[in-house]
């Protein structure tokens, strides 16, 4: 948060440009690109059209599983395939991590040193 406004960040760029198509309450601010940034694209409002935007989407929630949302929901481009193999990547590494950190169960997916580092951050 920086002062009296919220950042909105995301990696693809349509994903901030389809938000702020869906909410009017957005008003259409700039998108900042910031390529060297682990969130490369980003949004500035202020706190009382954050607030509204938070509620907005909570009414709007119909789904049960994010998983399967994202793949039924998503469009057919070439960003949109790669955006949800980037999400399975990741929810198998964070599968992995609980697997092999919090269970004590060993999965398939991570090597024996970096399950010594997670267990050593734990």
């Amino acid at each position: 948060m920086l002062g009296n406004s919220v950042m909105v960040r995301a990696r693809c760029r349509s994903h901030l440009e389809k938000l702020v198509k869906r909410f009017e309450i957005l008003k259409s601010p700039a998108i900042e690109e910031t390529p060297q940034s682990d969130y490369r694209f980003r949004i500035r409002i202020d706190r009382k059209r954050y607030k509204q935007l938070v509620s907005a989407l909570a009414e709007q929630q119909n789904w049960t599983n994010f998983k399967e949302a994202v793949e039924l929901t998503a469009g057919q481009t070439v960003e949109d395939e790669l955006y949800i193999e980037a999400l399975h990547k990741i929810w198998q590494v964070m599968f992995d991590v609980q697997c092999d950190s919090l269970c004590g169960t060993q999965s398939k997916g991570l090597p024996a040193a970096t399950i010594a580092r997670i267990r050593e951050w734990l």
